[in-house]
């Protein structure tokens, strides 16, 4: 034993000794100090950094902690205008927007106002057709295509230049232009919109000056989606209202044959002490009982006699389905009490009597237990009931004593 706790302890040291060396080794390196002469900028966002400075003047040394930013490293004048540079000859592809290229334009521009730095103004030869935001005016131009020329101005820093730009306004032609087109026409629908406000009406137009119609509509309340939900809410209600309905009939079903249950076991004892035989006694109460085919026990009672008389199925079988159906202990017992009597061939009187006195005997201990229950729900009201009295009748004796 002592043996294997060694070799376990040892193998423990083995995988925590690795750990501990390295926190040891990487606590040592950054506890370390470098002395610095150079900070190295960085090249795009700016750096913070925590030194440690020291000064000495003679034998006295004095040391303080520094936090201070290092901005990027600032572009020369060379690289600003070659960035310049670069930015202007990719104007064309940045503006462009949904268009094909500036030589079919037939949407608005996204005319850049700054990128990186770089602020650009524009200025538009035919301000009419494309003004200085980028927004065309279709209706300026016709069916024609127009060519005109856009200058951007851009400057970065102290370094500026300028590049003109040949733009063609066309009509669309494909179905995907037309709907870009429309999609993009729609957006000024106000343009589109007129009337006094002190009149009743407001004016809504039919036709662009471009050619294109319009068809104004009120959105209606869709009843759609309700009647949807409610189609597909009705088959389940009433699934769960018929399921609902069967579990209740089955427990009026259930509740009726166990108290109907033991009065037809007292009557069956009965005749069986007076020498009938088993089937005679079950042919006798259901003849007893003129109401068997709308009561759920006798009902089934006449059914097993019927089965028995006309199909020659043994009574035994008939109360074992019935028992296997309701799944009630009480019918359940009796069924196996007949079973035993068919394979064994005994008398089945005295063990019917002990299952009576076992009925009675639960029904007078439920009895006592819904009493109790009673009595506990009735505690409070008979409280309130009693404070009640008391008041009604100490209140005039209390008065009087005032």
């Amino acid at each position: 034993m002592d043996k294997k706790n060694d070799a376990d302890r040892f193998q423990l040291i083995r995988r925590v000794l690795p750990v501990v060396l390295a926190f040891l080794v990487g606590a040592l390196l950054s506890a370390r100090t470098v002395s610095l002469t150079l900070l190295e900028r960085p090249e795009e966002t700016e750096r913070e950094e925590n030194l440690t400075v020291t000064g000495r003047y003679g034998d006295v040394s004095e040391t303080r902690e520094i936090a201070f930013t290092v901005n990027p490293r600032a572009e020369t004048g060379e690289e600003m205008r070659a960035r310049l540079d670069a930015f202007l000859a990719s104007l064309p592809e940045r503006i462009r927007g949904g268009n094909p290229s500036l030589d079919r334009v037939y949407l608005g521009l996204d005319l850049v106002r700054e990128c990186d730095g770089i602020r650009v103004e524009w200025t538009s030869g035919r301000p009419d057709i494309l003004d200085a935001d980028g927004t065309l005016y279709p209706e300026a131009y016709g069916d024609g295509p127009v060519t005109f020329r856009i200058r951007a101005d851009a400057a970065l820093g102290e370094c500026t230049g300028s590049a003109e730009f040949p733009i063609t306004a066309v009509r669309p032609e494909s179905d995907a232009e037309m709907r870009a087109y429309l999609s993009m026409r729609l957006e000024s629908w106000a343009d589109w919109i007129a009337g006094d406000p002190a009149e009743r009406e407001v004016i809504l137009g039919t036709e662009t000056a471009d050619g294109i119609l319009l068809d104004w509509k009120r959105k209606g309340t869709s009843y759609a989606v309700p009647f949807a939900l409610l189609a597909a809410a009705v088959p389940v209600y009433l699934r769960a209202e018929r399921r609902m309905r069967e579990k209740k009939r089955e427990a009026e079903t259930r509740r009726a044959v166990e108290r109907a249950y033991p009065g037809f076991l007292d009557e069956l004892i009965l005749f069986l002490n007076a020498g009938l035989v088993f089937e005679s006694a079950v042919f006798r109460i259901a003849d007893m009982h003129p109401e068997g085919e709308r009561h759920p026990f006798y009902g089934r009672l006449r059914r097993i006699c019927r089965d028995a008389t006309e199909k020659n199925v043994p009574v035994a079988s008939g109360f074992r389905a019935f028992a296997h159906e309701t799944r009630i202990p009480s019918l359940l017992r009796f069924s196996a009490v007949l079973d035993d009597a068919v394979l064994r061939g005994v008398s089945i009187t005295s063990k019917l009597e002990l299952e009576s006195l076992l009925l009675r005997n639960g029904e007078l201990r439920s009895a006592e237990e819904k009493g109790k229950k009673a009595e506990a729900k009735l505690a409070f009201p008979m409280a309130l009931l009693l404070g009640a009295l008391l008041l009604v009748t100490l209140a005039p004796v209390l008065l009087e004593m005032k």
